[in-house]
This record gives C-alpha cells, structure tokens and sequence, in this order.
C-alpha cells in the first residue's frame, strides 16, 4: 500500500561476491519471520532471494535490486510475497489468499 511503512532487517555475511543472511520482519496479520537469503554482489549491486514455508503460509523476497550509494546507504526495490491458507474452521476451508507488495526502500544505513 502506498505511503505504508514495513521494518525489514537484514543481516548477511559476504564471501567474496557471494552473500547469505537472513531478513526479518512481519507482514500484515503475519507473526514476525525470519526469511534465510542468498544472493551475489556485483559491481556494487546485491541481488537476494528467499523464502519460508510453514505449514499455513508463506514469504518470499524476490526481485531484490539494490546499490549502496556514497554515503553508505542502500537504495533500490524488492518484492515481498505473502500467502496465507485458511483452516478448517474457515469459510472456505483451505482458500489460500496471495498477498504481493513491491516495495521501496528508504532510509537503510549499514550498521556494525
């Protein structure tokens, strides 16, 4: 949703051009998550992927495309897809309802 706020962590470790962490958070009626990442780095550009399963949902970052600027802050976009199925005691049972947010990010600065 425009104009909406999401806190998303990020923590990697960067092995040569490769990288893998975790990115953490919570999304709408979602308990927070933790989402294990993998991705490279190339001529300052990151690229990650990820996902999580767990037996009623899932979330899932793709598309990541982000540079760090001369100031040391990260710019760039990502999308963060969350699904959600409905329990037997729901109308219908078993629906699964997709959520897809294609998010901005603002005020990201590297931290020791």
């Amino acid at each position: 949703m425009v104009g909406q706020t999401r806190q998303l962590n990020l923590a990697l470790v960067q092995t040569g051009l490769n990288v893998s962490g975790f990115a953490s958070g919570t999304v709408d009626s979602f308990a927070p998550f933790t989402v294990p990442v993998a991705g490279t780095v190339t001529n300052g550009h990151l690229t990650i992927t990820g996902s999580f399963d767990e037996y009623s949902g899932s979330i899932a970052i793709t598309q990541w495309a982000t540079t760090v600027d001369d100031k040391g802050s990260m710019l760039g976009t990502f999308t963060l897809r969350s699904s959600l199925t409905l329990g037997s005691g729901s109308n219908p049972p078993g629906e699964t309802w997709t959520y897809t947010y294609d998010e901005e990010l603002v005020n990201v600065v590297r931290q020791p």
